[in-house]
């Protein structure tokens, strides 16, 4: 299984009834990763280490790091953490987890061997993290550039993960400087929500409008 941990000095222990055989030392090859753990909750802006086991891969080997925050599939992990490859043996990168990264409770970490002069049957290793939460708070609409208007309904909607029950909604008519209360305690959780404002003809219009949204444990976006 991938969740076995590599090692140069593997062996393999056979029990029957009062008999016990031992193997010899062997190689268990290859890459685990073993931070973030299962349920590990890593906030967004924030620095974090991304490590791993690694055993029987050759010290010229490189790769690189990709975080997906849809699951684990191959095709979704289109968030690169290392700018120059890494070097595989290292066991692990640090990660600045980008401030507008989309919060998820379905994150995945994945390393992949890219290049390996000295071994070349390391190419394409590849390892996947447990699964783990980026917790934050981000606003996904309305959209910049979209319009709503006066007597009409402005749909909010924002992505939330390990953010809080409820949320907070503020409207700005001046770009972000000043605020005012749209909605309080709106219910909230993980995942995608929306919250449908009847926007009230008494409001200021703006070409520069923004909205806030404020969990309750304090993130916002």
């Amino acid at each position: 299984e991938t969740a076995r941990k590599p090692s140069k000095t593997a062996m393999v222990k056979v029990v029957a009834g009062s008999y016990t055989n031992l193997s010899g030392l062997f190689t268990l090859r290859g890459v685990r990763i073993t931070e973030p753990a299962v349920g590990s909750i890593w906030s967004r802006g924030t620095l974090r280490d991304i490590q791993w086991d690694v055993a029987g891969v050759a010290f010229s080997s490189e790769g690189d790091v990709y975080v997906s925050t849809e699951g684990n599939n191959p095709a979704l992990f289109t968030n690169k953490v290392n700018g120059a490859p890494v070097p595989v043996t290292d066991g692990g990168t640090a990660w600045n987890i980008p401030a507008d990264i989309e919060p998820s409770t379905n994150a995945f970490a994945m390393v992949i061997v890219t290049s390996a002069p000295d071994q070349p049957q390391d190419v394409g290793l590849t390892a996947y993290s447990q699964v783990f939460t980026i917790r934050g708070l981000k606003v996904t609409g309305p959209t910049n550039g979209a319009v709503s208007q006066l007597g009409g309904v402005c749909t909010i909607q924002w992505k939330a993960a390990d953010a809080g029950a409820n949320v907070n909604i503020y409207y700005s008519s001046d770009g972000g400087t000043n605020y005012e209360t749209v909605r309080l305690a709106e219910p909230s959780g993980d995942g995608v929500r929306s919250y449908a404002w009847p926007v009230e003809t008494t409001r200021t219009p703006s070409a520069n409008a923004r909205i806030k949204v404020v969990s309750a444990t304090g993130l916002q976006d």
